[in-house]
């Protein structure tokens, strides 16, 4: 699109006051108005690609934020500031597939000579559809591990206060009765601290020692 010229804005600028005045521009005070409108709206365009939220394009692409920011350091798409630049996206595509496109494979490649287009189209429908559920399901797959470790790791920091709890119990209850109820105390603790021990490295891999967590009542 060409650019809009000074002459252009000055014409723009006389039909912008005859309006306001209730006058009517000239045929050639119109089409410069309109030349200078349509730049300005090409210009915000631009401005707002090349700066879209990352919130906004986290949206768009169905990916979680940990997930763009790996493939960002991964494969060098510049997706790691706090807005994204559509261009520089749309550069980066077309760079990769000029330097690594030779080396994908096409529907040509996979589907018998002869395939009508209608087919091809189907078949890469069906291979972005698949692609994608891989990608949702591993991504869901991390969040519930993620989840389900985080959960752990609360519960454990839980089992270390109520162990402080226990041992100003057990303090206690020595000093009141003597140290046989403690030992039967402690005996009922260590079997706790086993089951809950056992749950734990089962369900996230973590080796420590629960019993040490929840710690002896002496």
């Amino acid at each position: 699109m060409a650019k809009a010229t000074d002459s252009d804005r000055r014409l723009a600028e006389s039909a912008r006051a005859k309006l306001r005045t209730g006058g009517r521009p000239t045929k050639l005070e119109e089409r410069a108005l309109a030349r200078v409108k349509r730049e300005a709206e090409e210009q915000l365009r631009e401005k707002l690609c090349r700066s879209i939220p990352k919130k906004l394009w986290r949206e768009w692409s169905g990916r979680q934020h940990k997930t763009i920011g790996e493939q960002a350091a991964r494969y060098g798409i510049p997706l790691g500031s706090a807005t994204i630049d559509i261009a520089a996206v749309a550069r980066w595509i077309h760079d990769f597939f000029a330097q690594h496109g030779k080396h994908l494979p096409t529907v040509d490649d996979v589907l018998p000579a002869g395939t009508s287009q209608e087919l091809k189209d189907e078949y890469t429908r069906q291979q972005i559809r698949e692609k994608k559920a891989k990608a949702d399901a591993a991504e869901l797959d991390v969040a519930e591990r993620e989840g389900v470790l985080r959960h752990a790791a609360a519960f454990r920091e839980m089992l270390g206060q109520l162990a402080a709890i226990r041992r100003r119990t057990a303090e206690t209850v020595q000093r009141l009765f003597g140290p046989e109820p403690v030992r039967i105390l402690n005996e009922g603790l260590e079997d706790e601290a086993r089951l809950l021990g056992d749950y734990f490295d089962d369900n996230d891999g973590n080796d420590d020692d629960a019993a040490n967590r929840s710690g002896d009542a002496r």
